[in-house]
């Protein structure tokens, strides 16, 4: 085994707690403990199953939106895994992986973490040196000692020794195994993919930098009933339930990239997931509720668009929708056209329309985060109608589309951005009657 050491500034159990235990219960006697009963009915268990009760998602959600709890519920892709012993008044080793986020859930992030940041988090977990199977603390001590230059003959000898973390790299003809006294750990495993949630470590160190904990993970290409069953790990119901909650959020975006067909953004970036509704009755009471309802309630949407239930947090209210009182939709439909749906997402809110043939043929869309001064495209005549200036644009077929061209219409109404696209076939007059909107109030 080779060691490479380093001199640690910082107590490195004190950066990496994550989890807080409490003090288990035993019988009592008049309202003191019996402490020989105890011993005798077997109450003497590893201290590491006294644990509190984890939170769940909401309670997360709700700890980590404040700026003094700094941590993340991310997805993200180990890349590389390290490990390490140390002595800071406690020796042991951990492992530290190196994870490429992939996602993050906005409702929780108030380490502002972003997709493709890396960061390194700490897990309670090591190799330690084996002869036969077993523990071999003799050898692993003589191997510390040499690479520190001192001889060790006991771990006491630590505490006349300063705090020192080294890395351990594995050595050809040395056995080990992976060792922890937290049964709840998930191991790390560079090239998969797992969901953390990733408290921020404390104080950072010089020697190992900015670090994050591990409050709770799922892979998402397993369970942890499998892991348990692979390792001979323990995971408590309440874990298990926060952490495949945890997972769910971020399977639902996948599912929604992998299985629903591809659907034109009309024109609104930044969002590729909006929701989807079916009818204009169907949005507002999804509105009304989301408005009047609990601010911790999970609204659930369905919609032909998508071949599977959305559901939106209220807590959460990633698009920022809680805080329109109003929506717009066409003056007028255009001749043999009816409503498709309407999507919406942060940046806009869009009613869509279909022609006879189950075609698009007409959206309407109000730009929520488009600035009025950029509405208007650059060098695009104005039309005036009722009092409002349009820019209509026309294009032409796009053949290896079969896409037959048709008109875009911007504008700038009581100082909001719109937009809006017909195929070929309708008059200037009834697209213009369409885009002369009406204000849909939401109750």
């Amino acid at each position: 085994m080779i060691y490479r050491s380093f001199r640690c500034f910082a107590l490195l159990l004190a950066l990496l707690t994550a989890v807080i235990y409490t003090a288990a219960c035993s019988p009592k006697d008049n309202g003191k403990a019996v402490f020989q009963e105890a011993a005798e009915k077997g109450y003497i268990i590893n201290d590491s199953t006294d644990r509190g009760v984890m939170m769940n998602v909401d309670q997360l959600t709700e700890y980590y939106s404040k700026d003094e709890h700094i941590g993340a519920l991310v997805l993200g892709e180990v890349t590389s895994v390290r490990y390490y012993y140390g002595w800071t008044g406690i020796a042991g080793s951990v492992a530290i992986a190196e994870i490429e986020i992939k996602d993050v859930y906005e409702g929780a992030n108030s380490a502002d973490l972003k997709k493709g940041d890396i960061v390194r988090a700490i897990s309670f977990y090591g190799p330690v040196v084996c002869s036969n199977g077993k523990y071999d603390q003799r050898r692993e001590l003589d191997i510390i000692g040499e690479m520190l230059g001192r001889k060790i003959e006991s771990p006491w000898d630590f505490q006349e020794m300063e705090h020192f973390v080294i890395e351990i790299v594995p050595v050809e003809g040395c056995e080990y195994r992976m060792s922890t006294n937290n049964p709840e750990i998930v191991p790390f495993e560079e090239g998969k993919e797992y969901v953390y949630f990733l408290p921020k470590a404390y104080p950072d160190t010089k020697l190992l930098g900015t670090l994050y904990s591990v409050y709770a993970a799922c892979p998402m290409d397993g369970t942890l009933e499998e892991l348990s069953a692979k390792h001979g790990l323990y995971y408590y119901k309440d874990y298990i339930e926060l952490a495949e909650d945890m997972a769910a959020l971020f399977k639902a975006g996948q599912q929604a990239m992998n299985t629903a067909e591809p659907q034109e953004t009309d024109g609104a970036e930044g969002c590729e997931t909006p929701l989807y509704f079916d009818s204009e009755e169907q949005f507002l009471s999804f509105m009304s509720e989301l408005r009047s309802g609990d601010p911790k309630r999970k609204l659930t949407v369905s919609s032909r668009q998508e071949e599977y239930d959305r559901v939106y947090s209220a807590s959460n209210d990633y698009f920022f929708l809680s805080g329109l009182g109003e929506v717009y939709a066409p003056g007028t439909e255009l001749p043999g056209t009816h409503l498709g749906y309407i999507s919406t997402s942060n940046d806009y809110v869009c009613c869509v329309y279909f022609n006879e043939a189950e075609e698009k043929a007409a959206y309407l869309m109000w730009h929520r985060a488009l600035p009025a001064e950029y509405a208007y495209p650059e060098g695009v005549e104005r039309t005036e109608y009722n009092g409002v200036e349009y820019a209509i644009e026309e294009y032409g077929p796009i053949e290896e589309e079969a896409y037959p061209g048709g008109y875009v219409i911007s504008w700038v109404r009581d100082n909001k951005s719109f937009r809006a696209e017909f195929l070929v076939g309708f008059t200037v007059d009834d697209m213009l009657a369409f885009c002369e909107y009406r204000s849909v109030p939401i109750k």
